[in-house]
């Protein structure tokens, strides 16, 4: 009980990240403001805008195309191997 108290107490005093955050008004509306920042940026990449954006939607593409060939070849892999395979008589 005694670490409950102290901890609340460091808390309401404003001491560690998380009293900041609690505490004082400029640590929140930073925090909230880089979160908005960061959300907008994410959002941009997604929609494939800006040079790293394009460069992105470029590379997903790439991977895309990449893995459908992947499983083209696995099955008309698998598909031959079948065709191959001696029939039980």
């Amino acid at each position: 009980m005694a670490d409950i108290k102290k901890i609340t107490g460091k808390l309401q005093a404003g001491e560690g990240t998380v009293g900041k955050l609690l505490m004082e008004d400029v640590v929140y509306n930073d925090l909230k403001i880089t979160t908005a920042n960061l959300k907008e940026i994410s959002n941009r990449l997604a929609a494939g805008e800006g040079t790293l954006g394009k460069l992105l939607a470029r590379t997903m593409r790439s991977t895309s195309m990449w893995r459908a060939r992947r499983a083209s070849i696995k099955n008309i892999a698998a598909r031959s191997k079948k065709a191959k395979a001696p029939s039980a008589s």
